[in-house]
């Protein structure tokens, strides 16, 4: 069954199931996802009907990613597909084969391109279109695509940093999930000129004379150690950040928004003591960085610096008794409850909501890494204590 948004929502159709099975484990993957869904669609509505960019020259689209039928080819044809074998509960097309061929003649163009007579057809279709797209076969499609589509996103911005010459620059951008999740971003708005040059662009440094971005851009230059504010620059340098500058501002601010408390990024934050806990803390700590992301992404929350402090507290705890792992979380009266079923065995525990939000990562951190050194410690004793040659008495004759 596909969930449908509460009223007020309706109108902008069923929600975007396809990124359903991702969490924050899936890395990169995972946060290009939600940055899509904010950036591409109206927080995961509007996927599966037409609908028509305000801004910019484009045609008819539709998807997570909102393909354009006025130009891309990958969304053609999905949408061909789609439109030749979505059906109705009575096995009939929603669009005939008639349809499809007025669609593709007349509808595979800019919307500025239009005649009023094809605008005025667009619309007396569109329902069609828009059933098509949301049946259980054009939902099946669209999420099988989109799944394909994150994958090469993935790789596209591994291999981009890859090749990026500059040690310090490479260094910087496979260490932070935000840059990473922005090179994705252009890439998806932009075509292969402009990030072409945004390539060129993240191997500059201060002392370099900067990149001149194609098509009416800016010519920008990296200020200081490069860094997001850099990519930052590149973004509203281009012709369309100087045109509409609100919008870039609003896709950039979203990728602060979902990248915030990614591991990657903080990683960076957190003391080098982190490398010092027992692999069954790691774990912990990994468990309760997907729990409370999955929290936030549920109840439409913003990451902030409460979260990473709820993460590591509710960890310091979760290791004092015992878990070496959370496998239920939930947070339901200002009371975090969390526990671990290993096996037949289920140990609980729970912590205040705003003490868990309000300890210092680091004083979290600290305890975590005495209470391995101790049991490291204890297990120590009890070894040398059982490994030592017990001292036997013998009888005298």
């Amino acid at each position: 069954m596909i969930e449908q948004f509460q009223p007020g929502e309706a109108a902008m159709g069923t929600r975007f199931s396809g990124g359903d099975h991702l969490s924050a484990n899936d890395g990169l993957k995972y946060y290009i996802h939600k940055t899509m869904m904010l950036n591409e669609l109206s927080g995961g509505a509007g996927a599966y009907q037409m609908s028509n960019a305000v801004l910019g020259a484009s045609g008819p689209s539709f998807g997570p990613i909102q393909y354009d039928l006025g130009s891309n080819e990958r969304g053609q044809a999905l949408f061909v597909a789609i439109a030749g074998s979505a059906t109705s509960g009575k096995g009939e097309r929603f669009i005939s084969d008639a349809e499809l061929k007025e669609i593709k003649d007349n509808f595979f163009q800019p919307f500025k391109d239009m005649s009023k007579a094809q605008r005025a057809r667009y619309e007396e279709l569109k329902p069609k279109m828009d059933l098509a797209l949301g049946s259980e076969e054009g939902v099946r499609q669209i999420n099988a695509d989109y799944d394909k589509v994150l994958d090469e996103k993935v790789k596209y911005v591994n291999g981009v940093v890859a090749g990026v010459t500059n040690p310090e620059n490479r260094q910087y951008l496979q260490g932070d999930m935000k840059a990473q999740a922005q090179i994705a971003d252009i890439k998806n708005q932009y075509g292969s000129a402009v990030n072409d040059a945004l390539k060129d662009f993240l191997n500059q440094s201060a002392k370099d004379d900067g990149v001149q971005i194609p098509k009416g851009g800016d010519l920008v230059k990296v200020k200081g150690t490069f860094d997001n504010e850099d990519i930052q620059a590149f973004r509203m340098g281009t012709a369309y950040g100087k045109d509409h500058p609100q919008d870039a501002q609003r896709r950039e601010a979203n990728i602060d928004q979902v990248t915030k408390g990614a591991v990657m990024g903080a990683a960076k934050k957190v003391d080098e003591s982190t490398l010092l806990l027992q692999p069954e803390s790691q774990k912990v700590v990994q468990d309760c960085q997907q729990h409370v992301r999955t929290f936030v992404d549920r109840h439409q929350l913003g990451w902030d610096q409460g979260m990473d402090n709820t993460v590591w507290s509710v960890a310091q705890q979760a290791r004092e008794q015992g878990m070496t792992g959370i496998t239920h979380f939930n947070s339901v009266g200002g009371q975090i409850r969390f526990a671990q079923l290993d096996g037949g065995l289920l140990r609980q525990g729970e912590m205040d909501a705003r003490l868990a939000a309000n300890t210092d990562v680091g004083e979290s951190m600290t305890r975590l890494v005495q209470q391995d050194q101790l049991r490291s410690q204890e297990a120590t004793a009890i070894n040398n204590h059982c490994a030592k040659p017990m001292d036997v008495a013998v009888p005298a004759r």
